[in-house]
């Protein structure tokens, strides 16, 4: 992923709010994937996709912030 043009001219407080979102939702999907992992080294066929996509789709989100940057507040 290439850097976004936003950033060229952000400020740092919207380069840390925005920096805060990303590491929040990767620690949630890392979270995620080592409780998976773990379900499925023992065996257990189903893995909690509520919680799941609801990080996933979190991420998303950041991540598309990252993109189009970040939301003004109104």
């Amino acid at each position: 992923m290439k850097t976004p043009e936003w950033i060229k001219n952000a400020s740092r407080e919207e380069l840390v709010k925005i920096a805060e979102k990303l590491a929040d939702a990767l620690e949630d999907l890392h979270l995620d994937a080592v409780e998976i992992h773990e379900c499925f080294k023992q065996g257990c066929a189903e893995c909690r996709s509520d919680f799941t996509a609801c990080n996933v789709l979190k991420a998303g989100r950041a991540l598309n912030e990252w993109c189009d940057g970040p939301e003004k507040e109104v």
